[in-house]
C-alpha cells in the first residue's frame, strides 16, 4: 500500500522515481545510501533492516518502530551499492512513508485513507497505529513462551492500543490446506476473513478470491525473480495490472 501510494504521487508529478529519495525526506539526517525512489521501492537500496528478527518484534504487541531505530539502521554501512542487488527490508517502506508525509504535508494514515484505501471495500484494511482495529478480528501469530496461552483476538485490542502484527506469518495458504481448508473454516468462523499467501499464483488466485471468506490474496508471481534481477519493470507492471483485475471479477 505504501508503494502504491508513492506511485500515485509519481503519477501526479509530485515525485520522480529516479531522483534520490533523500530529496524528498525534508532534510532529515537519515543516510539513504544515495538510493533513488525507484531503488527504495524495488528493495534495491542496500539499506539494512529495522529489526533483524521479525518474530521477536511480534512478541511485543505494543511495539512501534521509532525514528531512532531507523536512524541507527541507516547509519550502518550499506549492504551493497544501490541497484546492485535485491534485498527486502522494512526500512525501505519506512523511508517511503516519510516521503509521503513530507511531500503531502499529511500523515501516512491520512494520505492512505484518502488515497489507495479510499475504496469502501477496503474499510477493514487499516494502517496501524494511526488507525485502530475493531472487532471482530482474527488472532495474529504471537510468539509465546513455553506453556503460555494465546490471547483471545479481542483481548489484543485492550493491550494499550498495540499492534496486531501483520508481517508475522500472515498465512501460508497452500501448505495449510488451500481452498478446501478455507472453505471448511467458513462455517465455524463466519466472522473471520482471510488474506491467503504462500502457494497462491496466477493459476489459482481467482479461485481463492471466489471464496466468501477471502478478502484479498498475495503472491510473488507479479515480481518474478528473473524480471527483478534484469530490471524488467514493464513486465512486472503488466503482471501487476493483470493481478489488479482479479478482484474486479468477483
Amino acid at each position: 500500500m505504501i508503494a502504491a501510494q508513492v506511485l500515485k504521487l509519481v503519477e501526479s508529478g509530485a515525485v520522480d522515481l529516479d531522483r534520490p529519495i533523500d530529496d524528498y525526506l525534508g532534510g532529515t539526517d537519515l543516510q539513504t545510501n544515495g538510493a533513488t525512489v525507484r531503488q527504495v521501492l524495488g528493495m534495491r537500496s542496500g539499506i539494512g533492516e529495522v529489526d533483524a528478527d521479525p518474530r521477536a518484534a511480534c512478541s511485543d504487541l505494543a511495539r512501534s518502530f521509532s525514528m531512532d531505530e531507523l536512524r541507527r539502521v541507516t547509519l550502518e554501512p550499506p549492504s551493497f551499492e544501490p541497484g546492485a542487488q535485491f534485498r527486502y527490508t522494512n526500512a525501505n517502506f519506512v523511508l517511503a512513508g516519510i516521503l509521503i508525509e513530507e511531500v503531502t504535508g499529511s500523515t501516512v494514515g491520512q494520505v492512505l485513507r484518502s488515497g489507495v484505501l479510499a475504496n469502501p471495500s477496503l474499510e477493514r484494511l487499516i494502517y496501524q497505529d494511526a488507525e485502530k482495529p475493531t472487532p471482530p478480528v482474527a488472532a495474529p501469530f504471537v510468539v509465546l513462551s513455553a506453556g503460555a496461552a494465546a490471547p483471545e483476538p479481542n483481548d489484543l485490542l485492550r493491550l494499550g492500543g498495540g499492534y496486531l502484527p501483520a508481517r508475522c506469518l500472515a498465512s501460508s495458504a497452500g501448505p495449510a490446506g488451500g481452498i478446501p481448508y478455507l472453505k471448511a473454516l467458513a462455517s465455524p468462523l463466519p466472522a473471520v476473513s482471510f488474506c491467503p499467501t504462500g502457494g497462491v499464483d496466477a493459476t489459482n488466485a481467482a479461485a481463492y478470491l471466489a471464496l466468501d471468506n477471502v478478502v484479498c490474496v498475495g503472491g510473488s508471481w507479479v515480481t518474478p525473480k528473473d524480471a527483478v534481477a534484469s530490471g524488467d519493470w514493464p513486465r512486472i507492471e503488466a503482471l501487476a495490472r493483470e493481478a489488479s483485475l482479479l478482484g474486479a471479477k468477483r
